[in-house]
Protein backbone atom coordinates (compact mmCIF):
# COMPACT_ATOMS: atom_id res chain seq x y z
CA UNK A 1 0.00 0.00 0.00
CA UNK A 2 1.07 3.59 -1.13
CA UNK A 3 0.31 4.53 2.81
CA UNK A 4 2.72 1.87 3.87
CA UNK A 5 5.17 2.79 1.40
CA UNK A 6 5.61 6.02 2.62
CA UNK A 7 5.17 5.47 6.46
CA UNK A 8 8.32 3.26 5.84
CA UNK A 9 10.27 6.23 4.13
CA UNK A 10 9.78 8.88 6.83
CA UNK A 11 9.77 6.01 9.70
CA UNK A 12 11.92 3.10 11.11
CA UNK A 13 11.59 1.69 14.22
CA UNK A 14 15.14 0.48 13.96
CA UNK A 15 18.27 1.82 15.41
CA UNK A 16 20.79 0.83 12.54
CA UNK A 17 19.74 -2.05 9.99
CA UNK A 18 16.76 -3.15 9.12
CA UNK A 19 16.74 -7.38 10.04
CA UNK A 20 13.36 -10.08 9.58
CA UNK A 21 11.75 -10.22 13.29
CA UNK A 22 9.85 -12.86 13.80
CA UNK A 23 7.90 -13.97 16.89
CA UNK A 24 7.57 -18.07 17.85
CA UNK A 25 4.68 -18.80 19.75
CA UNK A 26 1.96 -21.51 20.85
CA UNK A 27 -1.70 -21.67 20.87
CA UNK A 28 -2.89 -19.80 24.39
CA UNK A 29 0.37 -18.02 24.71
CA UNK A 30 -0.61 -14.44 23.94
CA UNK A 31 -1.04 -15.46 20.28
CA UNK A 32 -3.52 -12.70 19.92
CA UNK A 33 -1.75 -9.84 22.47
CA UNK A 34 1.09 -10.40 20.67
CA UNK A 35 -0.82 -10.51 17.49
CA UNK A 36 -2.26 -7.20 18.57
CA UNK A 37 0.53 -5.50 19.50
CA UNK A 38 2.70 -6.25 16.47
CA UNK A 39 -0.10 -4.87 14.71
CA UNK A 40 0.16 -1.32 16.82
CA UNK A 41 3.64 -1.41 15.69
CA UNK A 42 3.32 -2.34 12.10
CA UNK A 43 0.56 0.15 11.68
CA UNK A 44 2.80 3.42 12.85
CA UNK A 45 5.73 2.33 10.89
CA UNK A 46 4.11 1.09 7.61
CA UNK A 47 5.61 -2.90 8.43
CA UNK A 48 3.67 -5.73 7.47
CA UNK A 49 2.72 -8.89 9.94
CA UNK A 50 2.29 -12.05 8.44
CA UNK A 51 2.46 -15.88 8.99
CA UNK A 52 4.26 -16.13 6.14
CA UNK A 53 7.39 -14.57 3.97
CA UNK A 54 7.55 -11.78 3.04
CA UNK A 55 6.84 -10.09 5.94
CA UNK A 56 9.03 -7.37 7.75
CA UNK A 57 7.26 -9.14 11.22
CA UNK A 58 6.74 -12.97 10.91
CA UNK A 59 4.24 -14.81 13.42
CA UNK A 60 4.60 -18.10 13.60
CA UNK A 61 1.86 -19.23 16.04
CA UNK A 62 3.27 -22.93 16.24
CA UNK A 63 6.87 -22.37 16.41
CA UNK A 64 7.07 -24.14 12.51
CA UNK A 65 8.94 -22.92 9.45
CA UNK A 66 11.31 -20.76 11.38
CA UNK A 67 13.59 -19.46 8.43
CA UNK A 68 17.63 -19.53 8.45
CA UNK A 69 19.57 -16.85 8.32
CA UNK A 70 20.00 -13.54 9.99
CA UNK A 71 16.90 -12.52 12.33
CA UNK A 72 15.94 -11.06 15.42
CA UNK A 73 13.26 -13.08 17.22
CA UNK A 74 11.06 -13.89 20.13
CA UNK A 75 10.01 -17.26 21.50
CA UNK A 76 7.00 -17.42 24.23
CA UNK A 77 7.00 -20.80 26.31
CA UNK A 78 3.34 -20.85 29.05
CA UNK A 79 3.61 -23.57 31.82
CA UNK A 80 1.85 -26.31 30.09
CA UNK A 81 -0.81 -27.14 32.67
CA UNK A 82 -1.68 -23.49 32.37
CA UNK A 83 -2.13 -24.04 28.12
CA UNK A 84 -4.46 -27.23 28.76
CA UNK A 85 -6.45 -25.60 31.01
CA UNK A 86 -6.80 -22.18 29.11
CA UNK A 87 -7.96 -24.71 26.12
CA UNK A 88 -10.47 -26.51 27.57
CA UNK A 89 -12.43 -23.73 28.79
CA UNK A 90 -11.66 -21.88 25.54
CA UNK A 91 -12.44 -24.88 23.21
CA UNK A 92 -15.89 -25.06 24.82
CA UNK A 93 -16.74 -21.60 24.19
CA UNK A 94 -14.89 -20.51 20.71
CA UNK A 95 -16.37 -19.48 17.70
CA UNK A 96 -13.41 -20.62 15.92
CA UNK A 97 -14.22 -22.69 12.56
CA UNK A 98 -12.26 -25.77 13.31
CA UNK A 99 -14.19 -26.41 16.74
CA UNK A 100 -17.51 -26.72 14.86
CA UNK A 101 -16.61 -29.15 12.18
CA UNK A 102 -17.76 -32.93 12.96
CA UNK A 103 -14.57 -34.97 13.86
CA UNK A 104 -15.15 -37.44 11.27
CA UNK A 105 -14.58 -34.93 8.76
CA UNK A 106 -11.15 -33.95 9.29
CA UNK A 107 -9.27 -34.68 6.25
CA UNK A 108 -5.74 -36.11 8.48
CA UNK A 109 -7.76 -38.71 10.93
CA UNK A 110 -4.68 -38.96 13.37
CA UNK A 111 -5.81 -36.20 14.45
CA UNK A 112 -8.25 -37.62 16.14
CA UNK A 113 -5.88 -40.25 18.31
CA UNK A 114 -6.23 -37.79 21.42
CA UNK A 115 -10.00 -38.71 21.66
CA UNK A 116 -11.39 -41.08 24.45
CA UNK A 117 -12.45 -44.60 23.08
CA UNK A 118 -15.62 -44.92 21.05
CA UNK A 119 -15.91 -40.95 20.39
CA UNK A 120 -19.05 -39.96 18.35
CA UNK A 121 -17.00 -38.57 14.96
CA UNK A 122 -20.33 -37.21 13.80
CA UNK A 123 -19.99 -34.48 16.85
CA UNK A 124 -17.88 -30.72 16.81
CA UNK A 125 -14.72 -30.84 18.83
CA UNK A 126 -16.97 -28.61 20.64
CA UNK A 127 -19.83 -30.58 21.48
CA UNK A 128 -17.42 -33.53 22.28
CA UNK A 129 -15.85 -31.57 24.89
CA UNK A 130 -19.92 -30.55 26.34
CA UNK A 131 -20.18 -34.48 26.33
CA UNK A 132 -17.77 -35.39 29.14
CA UNK A 133 -17.64 -34.53 32.51
CA UNK A 134 -15.06 -31.88 33.02
CA UNK A 135 -12.67 -34.33 34.41
CA UNK A 136 -12.57 -36.33 31.26
CA UNK A 137 -12.41 -33.20 28.90
CA UNK A 138 -9.35 -32.27 30.59
CA UNK A 139 -7.74 -35.48 30.20
CA UNK A 140 -9.00 -35.05 26.19
CA UNK A 141 -7.24 -31.81 26.25
CA UNK A 142 -4.14 -32.85 27.85
CA UNK A 143 -3.83 -35.84 25.40
CA UNK A 144 -4.27 -33.14 22.66
CA UNK A 145 -1.61 -30.93 23.69
CA UNK A 146 0.88 -34.32 24.01
CA UNK A 147 -0.05 -34.68 20.58
CA UNK A 148 -0.14 -31.51 18.93
CA UNK A 149 1.53 -28.87 21.04
CA UNK A 150 4.45 -30.60 23.23
CA UNK A 151 6.52 -31.42 20.27
CA UNK A 152 7.12 -28.10 18.83
CA UNK A 153 7.85 -27.10 22.18
CA UNK A 154 10.24 -29.63 23.50
CA UNK A 155 12.12 -29.76 20.22
CA UNK A 156 12.89 -25.91 19.77
CA UNK A 157 16.18 -24.46 19.93
CA UNK A 158 16.44 -22.82 23.24
CA UNK A 159 19.82 -21.65 22.57
CA UNK A 160 19.13 -20.43 19.55
CA UNK A 161 21.09 -17.04 20.11
CA UNK A 162 18.50 -14.92 17.16
CA UNK A 163 16.02 -15.23 19.44
CA UNK A 164 15.43 -13.91 22.96
CA UNK A 165 13.32 -16.18 24.87
CA UNK A 166 10.14 -15.17 27.07
CA UNK A 167 8.05 -16.30 29.52
CA UNK A 168 4.03 -15.74 29.03
CA UNK A 169 3.76 -15.25 33.08
CA UNK A 170 6.03 -12.73 32.94
CA UNK A 171 4.48 -10.79 30.94
CA UNK A 172 1.25 -11.30 32.28
CA UNK A 173 2.09 -9.60 35.56
CA UNK A 174 3.57 -6.80 33.82
CA UNK A 175 4.19 -5.90 30.21
CA UNK A 176 7.46 -3.76 30.72
CA UNK A 177 8.93 -7.73 30.45
CA UNK A 178 8.60 -7.25 26.89
CA UNK A 179 11.58 -4.30 26.34
CA UNK A 180 14.05 -6.73 26.40
CA UNK A 181 12.30 -8.28 23.53
CA UNK A 182 12.06 -4.79 21.62
CA UNK A 183 15.55 -3.29 22.24
CA UNK A 184 16.57 -7.18 20.75
CA UNK A 185 14.59 -6.40 17.73
CA UNK A 186 16.91 -3.40 17.70
CA UNK A 187 14.34 -0.63 17.94
CA UNK A 188 15.71 2.97 18.55
CA UNK A 189 14.38 4.76 21.92
CA UNK A 190 11.50 5.86 20.51
CA UNK A 191 9.72 2.85 19.09
CA UNK A 192 10.95 0.74 22.13
CA UNK A 193 8.57 3.44 24.16
CA UNK A 194 5.50 3.12 21.52
CA UNK A 195 5.89 -0.40 21.21
CA UNK A 196 5.77 -0.33 25.50
CA UNK A 197 2.89 1.49 25.01
CA UNK A 198 1.21 -0.91 22.94
CA UNK A 199 2.08 -3.78 25.08
CA UNK A 200 0.02 -1.84 27.72
CA UNK A 201 -2.71 -0.60 25.91
CA UNK A 202 -3.18 -4.31 24.72
CA UNK A 203 -2.60 -5.87 28.25
CA UNK A 204 -5.07 -7.80 30.03
CA UNK A 205 -4.85 -4.88 32.75
CA UNK A 206 -6.78 -2.24 30.35
CA UNK A 207 -8.43 -5.65 27.86
CA UNK A 208 -10.34 -7.56 30.82
CA UNK A 209 -13.69 -8.60 28.85
CA UNK A 210 -11.71 -9.87 26.60
CA UNK A 211 -13.46 -13.00 24.50
CA UNK A 212 -9.93 -14.38 24.01
CA UNK A 213 -9.20 -14.48 27.95
CA UNK A 214 -10.12 -17.44 30.20
CA UNK A 215 -8.93 -16.11 33.59
CA UNK A 216 -5.88 -14.20 33.52
CA UNK A 217 -4.92 -15.99 36.61
CA UNK A 218 -1.54 -18.07 36.92
CA UNK A 219 -0.95 -21.42 37.86
CA UNK A 220 -5.04 -21.73 37.30
CA UNK A 221 -4.05 -25.47 37.17
CA UNK A 222 -3.50 -25.73 40.68
CA UNK A 223 -7.14 -25.72 41.28
CA UNK A 224 -8.44 -27.34 38.24
CA UNK A 225 -6.24 -30.48 37.58
CA UNK A 226 -6.90 -33.12 39.66
CA UNK A 227 -4.13 -35.38 40.91
CA UNK A 228 -4.25 -38.23 38.01
CA UNK A 229 -4.61 -35.22 35.51
CA UNK A 230 -0.84 -34.38 37.31
CA UNK A 231 0.27 -38.20 37.03
CA UNK A 232 -0.53 -38.35 33.14
CA UNK A 233 1.00 -35.79 32.28
CA UNK A 234 4.40 -36.20 34.40
CA UNK A 235 4.92 -39.66 32.85
CA UNK A 236 4.29 -38.30 29.05
CA UNK A 237 6.27 -35.34 29.30
CA UNK A 238 9.07 -33.61 31.41
CA UNK A 239 8.25 -30.30 31.81
CA UNK A 240 11.74 -29.66 32.99
CA UNK A 241 12.91 -29.49 29.28
CA UNK A 242 11.13 -26.31 29.02
CA UNK A 243 12.51 -24.70 32.38
CA UNK A 244 9.44 -25.07 34.56
CA UNK A 245 9.08 -27.37 37.50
Amino acid sequence: MLVNKIKTFFRSPFASEKQLIVHACYHRCMTVYMQRVFNHIANYYGLSVRKTLPADILFSDHSMNIPDGPLRGSHMVRDPRDMIVSSYFYHLKTSEKWCHIPLGNYEDQSYNTYLLPNADLTLSYQQYLHTLPQHDGLLVEIRRFIQHEWPYMVNWNYNDERFIELRYEDVLKDPNALEPAFKHYGFDDRAIKLSLNAAWKHSIQNRKDDKHITSGRLERWREILTPDHLDYIKSNIDIKKIRYE
